[in-house]
């Protein structure tokens, strides 16, 4: 498969392991001069990556325990505010109750959408070399930010049309579908846009972006 110098990388299915052809390369001068100088650098080097050693009770698993409570009791907090937007609408789900049966798929999706972007991010950020560089230009940023969208506009689409047959093959009822479906076409579009944004805009400030 030939690379397209506008797409990056790590958005490729390819997963390329540095530390596998560091650890079989042959001890040819030429071979390190050529190759190791596109691996990564050593993780002590690689910014806003915090690694951890799994050691129980130590100062480093109290301190994530305290990083990760905290972004997730924030986290919490911001969903909570779905309640207000469902109460301000309870007529309208009660008179459409199947919109209320398929919430949890919708937000199920968008989640899994989001963790895709994210992961595949944050995993580019911790592992390419690029980290030290063209990840922190604004055009790197907005190309990946451009790629993961219209992926999300794709994939949003794929599934849209599946909910909407789940929908109306199960209940027959053409409104209820067209709205699940174009809600999950949006959610979708929108967890890709976060799931992307959220690690650049944290290892921009220096946050570790696997907070995202």
């Amino acid at each position: 498969m030939k690379r397209s110098a506008s797409i990056p990388t790590f958005l490729y299915p390819v997963i390329n392991n540095h530390d596998s052809q560091r650890a079989m390369a042959p001890a040819s001068p030429k071979y390190h001069n050529h190759n190791l100088s596109s691996l990564p650098p050593p993780a002590h080097h690689r910014p806003n990556i915090h690694h951890l050693s799994y050691t129980l009770f130590s100062r480093e698993f109290w301190r994530t325990f305290r990083v990760r409570a905290a972004w997730l009791v924030v986290l919490l907090v911001l969903q909570s505010a779905s309640s207000v937007i469902l109460a301000r609408y309870d007529t309208l789900i009660q008179n459409h109750f199947i919109i209320a049966l398929f919430l949890t798929m919708i937000v199920g999706a968008g989640g899994n959408a989001g963790n895709q972007s994210t992961v595949a991010l944050v995993r580019h950020l911790a592992s390419s070399s690029s980290s030290l560089s063209s990840s922190r230009t604004w055009v790197w940023r907005c190309k990946v930010i451009r790629y993961e969208v219209l992926l999300g506009v794709l994939v949003g689409s794929v599934l849209a049309v599946v909910a909407w047959l789940r929908v109306f093959l199960t209940h027959r009822e053409l409104v209820p579908a067209t709205a699940i479906a174009a809600s999950l076409l949006a959610v979708v579009v929108s967890a890709k846009l976060f799931g992307t944004t959220l690690p650049i805009a944290f290892s921009a400030i220096g946050i570790d972006p696997a907070h995202a």
